[in-house]
């Protein structure tokens, strides 16, 4: 339900995601081909769960910019001859630089559970990052910032996390006021940017300086990824 939507932007509702898998792995998608056309550089976002001791592919083209988010769980993927082994409580980021799959494995006997986002973008970032997820409460942290600039202009991404008390208010103040704002409930609900966002629903607004909310629910966590370019 929208509430008063006077702010340009998009929800993504977690009821209308695409869903597909097997027994071994489970990819529920909440973009779309419309969303992607009016809302670029955001080309998907997902959650990925897999059985243990399985490998799932999934590809990916040259260009894009992949965040990955694990929520339980430890796996390992594989791209380019590159691996790294990945855990809930962290963050990574790296660049395709050819098309071809990245290979999630799980090397344990349970499920886990990841969140993926892939941006389109020409930009290179210059090496792979992994962070530690931040521990704070009733405020939004900033996870990492990458920022360059070339012939092409600035180029600026600011990932953010936010963990808050029930009806604690909140103001995320963007870096450049053209910057696209996407918001990921990954627990709980809030009203932001005057809409109402439940668990695992998706926001992305174009039209406002400052992303103003509210949470509604104890702990309710929130991901806040800025994009400009």
């Amino acid at each position: 339900m929208i509430m008063n939507p006077t702010i340009e932007g998009q929800i993504l509702l977690w009821d209308n995601v695409c869903i597909k898998g097997t027994d071994e792995y489970r990819v529920a998608t909440i973009t779309d081909t419309a969303v992607q056309h009016k809302y670029v550089p955001l080309k998907t976002a997902c959650e990925i769960t897999i059985a243990g001791n399985y490998t799932y592919e999934y590809p990916l083209l040259n260009g894009n910019l992949i965040f990955i988010i694990p929520l339980a769980g430890s796996f390992t993927y594989l791209h380019n001859n590159f691996s790294e082994t990945c855990s809930a409580g962290t963050i990574n980021i790296f660049q395709v630089t050819a098309s071809n799959s990245i290979y999630f494995t799980n090397v344990g006997d349970d499920e886990i559970t990841l969140f993926i986002f892939i941006f389109e973008t020409t930009r290179i970032i210059p090496r792979a990052i992994t962070t530690t997820l931040p521990v704070g409460y009733n405020n939004i942290i900033t996870i990492n910032t990458l920022q360059t600039e070339n012939q092409a202009g600035p180029f600026f991404i600011r990932i953010g996390l936010g963990i808050f008390a029930g009806r604690h208010k909140f103001s995320y103040n963007k870096e450049y006021a053209h910057s696209k704002a996407f918001l990921w409930v990954i627990n709980g609900a809030f009203e932001a940017c005057e809409v109402l966002l439940h668990n695992r629903d998706a926001y992305i607004t174009t039209g406002c300086t400052d992303v103003d909310g509210e949470a509604l629910s104890n702990n309710a966590a929130m991901l806040f990824i800025e994009f400009a370019e």
